[in-house]
């Protein structure tokens, strides 16, 4: 499973060492999703997030009009989603679907607060990448609105 984490495809963790990426991953638990199954809709509570290790899920939002929902982002291996709602425990803003069969590393809140507390500087080091991807994200949503106007 170390290599599947730390391969060419998913680059979340690349720099962490094998010791802390394994005291990480001792907290967290691993899901394979097929394709069409969804981890969550819009509203859901949330208290987890999710690292894709293979595969791709897709985030849609419900439109302000009508019974629509608009894709508002597709996510590949070394994508972190959900983060929002496990740090913060509010609703889920997005559905999120697996559009490809999908393996995933899951992390709960009540599994964060623990690595914070039993381990923060490696907590520190979490947040940090967590914070890079959501940033990331945010440029992406960025450009794609520009396009838009």
């Amino acid at each position: 499973m170390y290599e599947k984490i730390i391969g060419e495809s998913c680059r979340f963790f690349a720099d962490l060492p094998k010791s802390e990426l394994d005291q990480f991953l001792s907290l967290c638990t691993f899901r394979h999703i097929p394709q069409g199954t969804t981890l969550w809709h819009e509203g859901d509570a949330g208290d987890h997030a999710v690292l894709i290790l293979n595969g791709k899920l897709g985030l849609k939002k419900k439109a302000q009009f009508g019974n629509r929902h608009l894709i508002v982002g597709i996510h590949t291996a070394g994508s972190m989603i959900g983060e929002n709602s496990m740090l913060n425990s509010e609703p889920r803003t997005v559905t999120a679907e697996a559009i490809e069969t999908t393996d995933l590393v899951i992390i709960t809140a009540e599994q964060f607060e623990t690595l914070l507390e039993t381990r923060p500087q490696l907590g520190a080091v979490i947040l940090r990448h967590i914070a890079i991807s959501t940033s990331r994200r945010l440029e992406q949503a960025y450009e794609r609105l520009t396009v838009l106007f």
